[in-house]
């Protein structure tokens, strides 16, 4: 009689030391490629979700450095202006001063050598920082809060710019064809110290709100504060209480 030979997947018989038979069983090696497997698959898993935090993160603190950086800007620039606006503005009041003093002694017109540095002052007021923190994408990274305060005082700064520049024009296109223009001072106080009255007001609130956002910046964003001066003292005679005057 011819011997059955058993198929592959069958049970192989084993004699044990004890005499038993026994059946063998499954291969280990499957269930050690399986484990690696996963163990490869979730450790490339935790790279990548490693690298895309770190990617983040380091993005995060790129936006935040260059939100950081604007805001340095845009406090320098409206510190400037500021410091213009408000050294404007005491000339404007000065001059409509001058003006409602003469309207009321009965004056009618302001002689050139009763002012200095012209008739309304008119500073070159900028917003390069702004513009570029618009057009950069950058408030997306400042509070709502901010954006507001910041949008609100260009916006006054805009109107003001237009409002005195329209002014300007007006009273260049009457002197020029007036045919009362003199060159040694203005006619019309009384219409002169009306309307340069309600810009100096303009100008003097424009001030106000300059030093209230600034004011904001300060508490709000401490490190956008300039570094303070390190400019060496004026030199002394050595006696107290005297300063030394340039020659």
């Amino acid at each position: 009689m011819e011997a059955v030979t058993p198929p592959e997947s069958a049970p192989v018989l084993r004699e044990p030391a004890g005499g038993e038979a026994a059946v063998a069983s499954p291969p280990s090696y499957r269930r050690e490629w399986l484990a690696r497997a996963l163990f490869e698959a979730a450790l490339i898993l935790f790279g990548l979700l490693t690298a895309f935090g770190l990617n983040q993160w380091q993005e995060a603190r790129q936006r935040a450095a260059r939100a950081d950086a604007m805001i340095v800007a845009i406090r320098a620039e409206l510190a400037a202006n500021f410091e213009m606006q408000e050294q404007a503005a005491a000339h404007n009041t000065e001059i409509v001063d001058l003006l409602k003093k003469l309207r009321d002694a009965g004056e009618t017109f302001l002689p050139a050598n009763r002012f200095r540095g012209g008739l309304f002052s008119r500073p070159r007021l900028t917003e390069a920082a702004w513009t570029s923190a618009q057009n950069g994408g950058i408030l997306q990274e400042l509070p709502v809060e901010t954006i507001l305060v910041l949008a609100k005082v260009y916006e006054t700064q805009h109107d003001y710019q237009e409002s005195t520049r329209a002014l300007f024009e007006a009273l260049y296109g009457v002197a020029l064809n007036s045919t009362e223009f003199r060159s040694d001072g203005f006619e019309r106080v009384p219409q002169l110290a009306a309307v340069l009255n309600d810009f100096a007001l303009n100008g003097t609130r424009l001030a106000r709100d300059y030093r209230q956002v600034l004011d904001y910046l300060s508490r709000s964003y401490p490190a956008a504060e300039p570094a303070p001066s390190t400019d060496a003292p004026a030199a002394t005679t050595g006696e107290p209480g005297k300063e030394e005057k340039p020659q």
